[in-house]
C-alpha cells in the first residue's frame, strides 16, 4: 500500500491475503469478526479519509490491515 495507486484489493491479492468487509459499527458495537481482535476497534476509530490504511494490528490468529471505506 505504500506504492502511488495501490489498491487494497489488489495488493491484498497479490500477497494471497483474505479480505472482508464490516458492516457499519459503532465503538460500543463491533462487529463479530472483530469479537477476538481486541487492538481493530480503537485501530479502527483513527483512521481518516486522508488517511484509510490502518498499520498492520498482530494478534494470535494472524496479522490484520484495515481499511476505511466509509464514515457514517
Amino acid at each position: 500500500m505504500t506504492e502511488k495507486g495501490a489498491k487494497f484489493e489488489e495488493v491484498a491479492a497479490k500477497v494471497g491475503a483474505k479480505v472482508e468487509e464490516s458492516s457499519d459499527f459503532s465503538r460500543t458495537s463491533p462487529p463479530p469478526a472483530f469479537a477476538d481482535v481486541a487492538p481493530a476497534v480503537p485501530a479502527a476509530f483513527v483512521l481518516t479519509t486522508e488517511q484509510p490504511n490502518s498499520d498492520v494490528i498482530s494478534t494470535e490468529r494472524g496479522y490484520y490491515i484495515l481499511q476505511l471505506s466509509g464514515i457514517v
